[in-house]
């Protein structure tokens, strides 16, 4: 006889089974899914947020070195103190952002590279302050030489140290996203199995489907709107610095990104900057030739540094010293970043310094020439010059000496020569 029940049991079971199966499947697919979101949280948050850090810190670094060469070149002591104190902002806002790194950095590898690059940033302060102390009591070549030999070494050091956190940076977003492309290969495979086992259930699998989709879509417009807060942010920083800013493709020469102190200075709007040709757009061609060697040094060396007149859209000129780096992407490209300043105030400076020492140096020619011994007429009193003639007194001082003559009588003579004319 047929019993229900006997006819039930096994499809209760099996679908009992299935359930469980399901069940199952989807504990260990929303833990698998969470993996995912934690590593594709931690792929957003390591390489951004120290890759950043890490920029602003070397930026940091090239602000404080060319503040250095400023304090060595400043004629008075209220400038020196200015940029002294330029000097001391910038190495806080280093400090802040190695801090930065040092709390977002993963592994024990990026936390020594953290520690080598703080030690190499510390070790350069005695530095600054022999320069400075050097500047404070008139040694500004010494200072000048400290700068720009020891001074800039160790600048090339720190750059070369923060590149590689950087570089470490990516090297472990990779990893972090291989290990994520795992994740995702168990997440699928366990999906394919739990697709084919349970055709049953297939409408509550649509919706578990369509509701992690709809999980994950906002995650990632969650984590969207993070990265475009952070682009904000940054742009604003870039704003708010007094140096032009730029970044454009080293291949097409393409302007990429700028500030707004770029647009001030040059009085281009954002649409006419907005993808044109960095070098033919706002230099000349004598300076587009010098533009390409730094270019060229800047692919080779990664850094460079290099003195251009910027050409402005109502014709002025303003002279700036561009402190250029390489910046590459995972996707092999490579632009050139330059922080622009302007040295107008500078080249006035060195041009009065050099009216100063020709004059000096004309006067010393003036003054070697009646300096030594003199061969004079103990009769007539004329002298000898260097071709060997003999001349006036009054007229040899005249041609050797920015020195002129009027005549007179003294009394002695008047006397005598007057006697002499019975008047």
């Amino acid at each position: 006889m047929f019993k229900s029940g006997n006819f039930y049991r096994p499809i209760f079971i099996g679908f009992t089974l299935i359930i469980l199966l399901f069940i199952l499947a989807g504990f260990v697919s929303y833990f698998e899914i969470s993996s995912l979101g934690n590593l594709t949280s931690t792929i957003y948050k390591h390489p951004l947020e120290v890759s950043n850090a890490s920029l602003k810190a070397n930026m940091g670094v090239v602000s404080i070195h060319r503040s250095m060469k400023d304090i060595v070149l400043a004629d008075n002591n209220v400038s020196i103190e200015k940029f002294i104190s330029k000097v001391n902002i910038e190495q806080k806002f280093v400090i802040k952002n190695l801090n930065t790194v040092k709390e977002k950095i993963l592994g024990e590898k990026g936390k020594k590279l953290e520690q080598e690059t703080r030690d190499l940033f510390m070790k350069w302060k005695p530095i600054r302050d022999d320069v400075i102390a050097l500047v404070k009591v008139g040694e500004r070549k010494k200072a000048a030489e400290i700068t720009t030999e020891k001074g800039a070494y160790h600048v090339s050091l720190l750059e070369k140290k923060i590149h590689s956190l950087n570089l470490y940076a990516r090297n472990k977003a990779e990893y972090i996203f291989n290990q994520a492309l795992d994740v995702k290969e168990r997440v699928t495979t366990t999906t394919l199995v739990i697709t084919i086992t349970g055709v049953i259930l297939s409408l509550i699998i649509t919706y578990m489907v369509i509701k992690q989709m709809t999980t994950s879509l906002k995650m990632a417009s969650e984590s969207n709107r993070e990265y475009i807060k952070e682009q904000e942010f940054t742009q604003e920083a870039l704003d708010s610095q007094l140096d032009t800013f730029f970044v454009f493709d080293s291949v097409t020469g393409k302007t990429k990104r700028w500030n707004k102190m770029f647009e001030n200075i040059s009085g281009y709007s954002y649409d006419e900057v907005m993808d044109s040709h960095t070098l033919k757009t706002f230099f000349s061609e004598n300076d587009q030739e010098k533009a390409s060697k730094a270019i060229g040094v800047t692919l080779k060396e990664r850094s460079s540094t290099v003195e251009l007149t910027l050409i402005c859209k109502n014709g002025d000129k303003v002279p700036l010293e561009y402190v250029s780096s390489l910046v590459e992407t995972e996707g092999g490209q490579t632009f050139i970043m330059s922080v622009g300043r302007d040295i107008t105030e500078r080249k006035r400076i060195e041009k009065e310094r050099e009216q100063i020492i020709k004059d000096l140096e004309h006067a010393l020619e003036q003054i070697k020439t009646l300096k030594g011994i003199i061969p004079i007429c103990s009769y007539c009193k004329q002298i000898r010059n260097d071709e060997g003639f003999w001349q006036q007194v009054e007229l040899y001082i005249h041609e050797n000496a920015d020195v002129k003559f009027t005549h007179g009588v003294c009394p002695e003579c008047e006397a005598k020569v007057y006697s002499e004319m019975d008047l």
